[in-house]
C-alpha cells in the first residue's frame, strides 16, 4: 500500500496496535508505521492486537531529528516526516 497516495484523505487502516517511544502506532500488514496523533499509548486491552481504525492521514514532522552534541553523542530521533493519523476512531 502506498500511503503517499492516500495523504489528505479519510482512510481505513488495519494493523497491529503497538506503543512506540512517546506515541501509539499502528503497524500495517506491509510494515508501515502510522503514528496516532494525540494518543500516547494503547490500552492494555488493545495493545498487541490487530485492529481496524479510521481517520485523516497526514505526513508531518512529529519526531525531532537526532542531535549530535560536542562529544559526538547522538540523541534519539528520526529524520524526515512521519505518517500520522488524526481524529482516529476504532471501528
Amino acid at each position: 500500500m502506498d500511503l503517499n497516495n492516500l495523504l489528505g484523505q479519510h482512510v481505513v487502516l488495519k494493523g497491529m496496535a503497538k506503543n512506540a517511544k512517546g506515541w501509539a502506532v499502528l503497524i500495517t500488514e506491509d510494515n508501515k508505521v502510522i503514528y496516532i496523533k494525540g494518543l500516547l499509548e494503547w490500552s492494555d486491552k488493545l495493545l498487541d492486537t490487530e485492529i481496524t481504525i479510521k481517520g485523516h492521514l497526514k505526513k508531518i514532522k512529529l519526531i525531532q531529528d537526532p542531535q549530535i552534541d560536542n562529544n559526538g553523542a547522538i540523541s534519539q530521533g528520526a529524520y524526515g516526516k512521519q505518517f500520522v493519523l488524526e481524529n482516529m476512531e476504532i471501528i
